[in-house]
């Protein structure tokens, strides 16, 4: 079932990667209502023609019931004006949710 969990990732990381606010709306529906961190995806995607998300988790997560918690290193490399930028990797949280339609982010954080 962890492996289930980790569709959320995979979406998430699609959708980060299609630039759609709409998608990561989808599989991260707090975001919706998350005035400032909606925007602040949206100017980012404007900025960058493309980007290439890397999420390396430690598997398996820690599952309690419907919840999975993932610990991932995150690399961000956008490419703008046609320069690649390699962001360094961070350290993120995700907590992904099981739903009727299947596995949704609940939260995602960078962990301190």
């Amino acid at each position: 079932p962890s492996s289930e969990a980790k569709e959320c990732i995979d979406r998430f990381k699609s959708a980060y990667e299609l630039k759609s606010i709409n998608e990561l709306t989808k599989v991260w529906p707090s975001l919706a209502g998350n005035t400032q961190a909606k925007n602040a995806f949206e100017t980012f995607f404007r900025l960058t023609q493309k980007v290439v998300l890397q999420e390396e988790c430690v598997e398996p997560p820690s599952v309690s019931g419907d919840t999975a918690h993932y610990q991932c290193s995150e690399t961000v490399t956008n490419v703008g004006s046609g320069k690649a930028r390699r962001f360094p990797a961070r350290a993120v949280q995700f907590v992904c949710k099981k739903t009727s339609t299947g596995w949704i982010v609940a939260s995602k954080s960078i962990s301190k």
